[in-house]
């Protein structure tokens, strides 16, 4: 019985391999299901600029959309915005249940895609938030920031909406300035659903003039 034991420890040992094998595997794939640009917080920290905390191993720039998805996640489901950036699109889903951080001191600018938010929490810095297009809150909740919040920022095209389903969103003493700066004409439409403002300002910087909508309560 004892000469079989190097066999037995053997068999053991692989089979131990081929499962971990199997795991990974099976792990690479969920991750190459989910869109490039989807945080995965696989990297050493948890700042946006690390390449290894997104799927596809590259930091989202200026035409890509940012997707924050809780199957996605790895290590660190929590991500630090710790540089100034620019995206075409911040996308948080559903499913995402962490929190997402614009740190001290750096600016978040949201292009043609809009910022879209159903669940998690996104925590405002101290800095402006510029989106270009559409501002959507349908579940999570939203700090803004204490600097600006602008939306319809360098808008070009006409129709720029914020849409907050009630309870979400948190002025956090900020600014909510509403007004393009394109050559479009914007047409601007605020539904925030009873949520409060600090400080609202409506601005006109289009060639082409703007109007605003207010829906509801």
């Amino acid at each position: 019985m004892k000469k079989n034991q190097p066999w037995v420890l053997i068999f053991i040992l692989f089979s131990s391999l081929s499962l971990f094998g199997q795991q990974m595997f099976q792990h690479l794939l969920g991750l190459n299901s989910f869109p490039d640009y989807t945080w995965t917080g696989a990297g050493p920290d948890t700042n946006w600029t690390t390449a290894t905390n997104w799927n596809g191993n590259i930091v989202p720039g200026s035409i890509h959309t940012a997707h924050f998805i809780c199957a996605a996640c790895t290590t660190h489901c929590l991500a630090t915005i710790n540089a100034s950036i620019s995206v075409a699109g911040i996308d948080i889903q559903t499913t995402y249940n962490s929190t997402i951080t614009q740190a001290p001191g750096f600016t978040v600018t949201v292009g043609t895609s809009g910022f879209s938010q159903s669940g998690g929490t996104f925590a405002g810095g101290n800095s402006d938030i510029l989106i270009n297009s559409d501002f959507i809150l349908n579940g999570g909740t939203f700090n803004s920031t204490t600097a600006r919040l602008q939306l319809g920022h360098g808008s070009t095209v006409t129709g720029s909406v914020a849409m907050v389903a009630p309870g979400l969103y948190s002025h956090n003493n900020g600014t909510v300035e509403l007004g393009g700066g394109g050559s479009g004409g914007l047409v601007a439409t605020l539904n925030m659903n009873g949520a409060t403002f600090y400080n609202l300002s409506l601005k006109d910087r289009t060639s082409a003039g703007v109007s605003f909508n207010f829906p509801g309560t």
